[in-house]
């Protein structure tokens, strides 16, 4: 997704850093419809892979304990989250690319920026929020299960607090709303951190397979 992002979806997107007007970034989408949905493409997959992982949670967890109810309580927050976020992704490459080729067509940025401002909310804003109490759920039932180190316990409280502003900050009154800059370089940081985040996880989870094996 973030690859995808850099090669693709960053000149296309609110605060994304491409150069130019909103009209500018319309016509850009207009032109770039493989570009776009390429962009969006990832996104996608990664809500399949979260719903993997939340499902993953809950099967390794024993019945009755306290790491299952929070397994089953962030699995149910993903589930959640997917419902707004696909919903808009599918809603932005398909009734949204229209709108901007249409707007690109006219000149005219009236009817895609609305879209875009109904849209963005939903997958950028309620869905980050519930996905970001779903990464939540993760780190406690990872702990709980004892797949924990104190790399990821020095990494996950900042990490999680930037997701917190940055999840809720598109959803706020535009009087107090951050820029769309920074928004973005707040998601790029955030999930530049996830992913460290994860290679921890990955690596300890290695590394008590290896042992497990060797036992």
């Amino acid at each position: 997704a973030m690859l995808g992002m850099l090669l693709f979806l960053l000149p296309l997107v609110p605060g994304g850093g491409g150069a130019g007007t909103d009209l500018d970034r319309m016509i850009r989408i207009a032109g770039s419809p493989i570009g776009y949905r390429l962009g969006w493409l990832g996104w996608q997959i990664t809500a399949v892979s979260d719903l993997l992982l939340a499902a993953a949670l809950v099967r390794v967890t024993d019945p009755g304990t306290r790491a299952r109810k929070l397994a089953i309580a962030t699995a149910a927050f993903v589930v959640l989250a997917v419902i707004p976020d696909q919903t808009a992704q599918f809603l932005l490459v398909t009734r949204g690319y229209e709108l901007a080729r249409m707007g690109a067509e006219a000149r005219d940025t009236t009817d895609f920026i609305a879209f875009e401002d109904m849209m963005f909310p939903l997958t950028s804003g309620w869905a980050a929020v519930l996905y970001t109490l779903g990464a939540i759920g993760w780190a406690l039932v990872l702990r709980e299960v004892g797949i924990w180190s104190r790399a990821l316990a020095r990494l996950s409280p900042p990490m999680l607090v930037l997701f917190c502003a940055i999840s809720v900050a598109p959803i706020l009154p535009l009087a107090i709303r951050p820029k769309p800059e920074l928004i973005g370089a707040g998601n790029a940081l955030a999930f530049t951190v996830l992913e460290g985040w994860f290679v921890l996880v990955w690596w300890l989870l290695r590394s008590r397979a290896a042992l497990v094996a060797d036992e």
